[in-house]
């Protein structure tokens, strides 16, 4: 046989067969098949899967032959599939990276009922993205002048200018800070102004929004020392411009890249980065010497750069656990003064466990929205939370999962917080209940603060075509979630044993 002939999917592997977008509920919102080499039941037989999956279910997997690639934004279910042997890191990045980004850049958000009210132009960006399975064009810029549908807000009303509401970016509850206040008039602006379409043309709009994301990934012992920590970040832009100016990013003088010794001499002991990417966008002719980036953002939003810190000390939270089994107790780093009052819980069927946490970063900051989870041994049959000294916290106990999540709205800089657990257990503790009792777990957002230090010094426009001066906005997150690798995702996490 003529080896030109050979099947399609032979030749050219890497290809998608449907794509869909399914709610936390498992009610399809967006599905389209291009290939018709799968099943129509492929949504439901994943989604059975992942809610029975025992803990998270991976980003990819097989069932039935089939491949399924998915990652999860604001409880939606991004889902590819595939029966090719197609990499699944580019399939997570066309998810993440591409297909996430263009929805956002043209609906303004990843929320439910704004992805419902604007179906007819996510079906029209997909035919745009994807021909019969293939990836095709992903520049936002580019496909700008194909969608001719007008985005619409959460009411389904079709408008230019409306800005769609909902976004996990209001969650965070931060204002942009701004540079060269001298040439705006506000130094401030609501976090929801990123959440607009890139169609807003209700009025002319000229701003640059930035982000420094930083997710944290740190692994504490019983004593609360750091046994590893990581952080992985990214600097995000996204870009409403009119035209098309150059722009100048500076960053950090004393950044260091590496531990080489010529870095050392050259800057000292500075802000110091493992590794780090670039986008393609990126001109780095002068960042060897002066650490300025230079480019000519494009409209929507991209990273700008990617980069690593390993081995980072100075973690935002300290965790001291305490354990007591029946009388015998195991001490808690940091200590705990009511500790001694544990002896009149002492019982051979009760178990109580203490958890202090401290926030070991200036009284000005605060962590926000944060969840910490602690696991209880399998055999629990009831379980008492009481508190310290504090407020705006709550708790939830999760039987079925056998877990407490303990909420704290907003953690300020140099306090603690406290959570006692009674434990009444069905039978009596084994040798190894200890070992069921976490690991603890926290996810937490910081508004305002990054602890690489990593600074953007300066953003400057040439070549702008007009009078008028951008708009230029910079924001700084810190947050630690559920490790999602499909996200860069950081896990804070503390070992109980």
């Amino acid at each position: 046989h003529n080896p030109l002939c050979l099947p399609r999917q032979l030749t050219h592997p890497h290809m998608i067969s449907q794509f869909f977008v399914l709610s936390q509920r498992g009610d399809k919102i967006v599905s389209r098949d291009f290939r018709n080499d799968i099943t129509k039941s492929s949504e439901e037989i994943f989604f059975r899967k992942v809610k029975f999956w025992e803990g998270d279910a991976p980003p990819f997997f097989n069932v039935e032959g089939i491949n399924f690639v998915h990652i999860v934004r604001n409880t939606l279910y991004f889902v590819c599939t595939t029966r090719t042997n197609t990499s699944p890191n580019l399939l997570v990045e066309f998810l993440s990276n591409v297909c996430c980004r263009l929805f956002e850049d043209f609906s303004g958000n990843l929320m439910e009922d704004v992805l419902r009210s604007n179906m007819l132009m996510i079906y029209e960006i997909l035919d745009e993205i994807l021909d019969y399975g293939y990836i095709q064009t992903t520049s936002t810029e580019g496909l700008k002048i194909f969608v001719m549908n007008e985005f619409s807000d959460g009411d389904g009303t079709a408008k230019k200018g409306t800005t769609a509401s909902g976004s996990i970016v209001n969650s965070i509850n931060s204002k942009f800070t701004t540079l060269g206040s001298a040439l705006v008039s506000k130094k401030t602006i609501d976090s929801s102004a990123t959440n607009t379409s890139i169609q807003d043309t209700s009025k002319k709009r000229n701003d640059l929004f930035i982000d420094i994301l930083e997710r944290v990934n740190a692994v504490f012992d019983s004593q609360g020392s750091l046994i590893r920590s990581e952080i992985v970040g990214a600097i995000n832009m996204k870009s409403f411009l009119v035209g098309q100016p150059n722009l100048r990013l500076g960053l950090n003088e004393d950044l260091i890249i590496g531990n080489s010794s010529a870095g050392k001499t050259l800057y000292g002991t500075g802000v110091r980065i493992d590794n780090c990417s670039f986008s393609d966008l990126v001109r780095l002719s002068e960042f060897q010497h002066s650490r300025v980036l230079t480019l000519t953002p494009p409209h929507g939003s991209f990273n700008v750069m990617n980069y690593r810190v390993a081995n980072v000390q100075g973690m935002p939270f300290k965790v001291f656990p305490y354990i007591n089994v029946g009388g015998s107790s195991s001490n808690m780093s940091g200590g705990m003064s009511s500790a001694g009052n544990s002896s009149s819980f002492a019982s051979n069927y009760k178990v109580e466990v203490v958890i202090k946490i401290r926030a070991d970063f200036d009284k000005k900051a605060h962590g926000s929205k944060v969840l910490v989870t602690i696991p209880v041994p399998r055999d629990t049959s009831n379980a008492l939370v009481e508190f310290g000294v504090g407020s705006q916290t709550t708790y939830e106990y999760k039987a079925q999962e056998r877990v407490i999540v303990w909420g704290i709205s907003k953690f300020v800089g140099g306090t603690e917080q406290v959570i006692r657990i009674k434990i009444t257990l069905k039978e009596k503790p084994t040798y190894d209940i200890r070992k069921q009792i976490g690991p603890v777990s926290m996810k937490f957002e910081m508004p305002l603060h990054n602890i690489s230090g990593l600074q953007v010094r300066f953003l400057k426009f040439e070549d702008t075509g007009s009078n008028e001066v951008p708009s230029r906005w910079v924001r700084y997150i810190c947050k630690a979630d559920d490790g999602d690798s499909s996200n860069g995702g950081g896990g804070y996490e503390v070992r109980m044993w």
